[in-house]
């Protein structure tokens, strides 16, 4: 009985090793997947994917700097379109009213 003993005694280290890394993993697994964990990498990712886009942008600008200054002249002309079409058009209505008043 003594080889099976030892044999089953290995038996139950190995079983129990297994257990234990089992336990391991589950362990491993319950924390990536708690909900904390899953956000704190989305969020890592999304900052890293948004930190390489930036630098990117900006890579981009350096070599396109009179298509930037314009882009940005096309979108302050297009904010401020309806105050600066009231200036001109007051502007207009003052230079009618006094051309009326010297055709007079």
């Amino acid at each position: 009985m003594g080889k099976a003993s030892q044999d089953l005694d290995a038996a139950r280290a190995d079983r129990n090793q297994a257990k234990r890394r089992l336990d391991s993993r589950v362990a491993l697994a319950r924390e990536d997947l708690a909900p904390g964990a899953i956000a704190g990498r989305a969020a890592g990712d999304l900052k890293r994917k948004a930190r390489d886009t930036l630098d990117e942008a900006v890579e981009i600008a350096d070599g396109n700097r009179a298509v930037v200054a314009g882009t940005i002249a096309a979108l302050l002309l297009w904010l401020l379109r309806k105050p600066l079409l009231s200036l001109i058009d007051d502007k207009l209505h003052r230079m009618r009213e006094t051309k009326e008043t010297e055709d007079e």
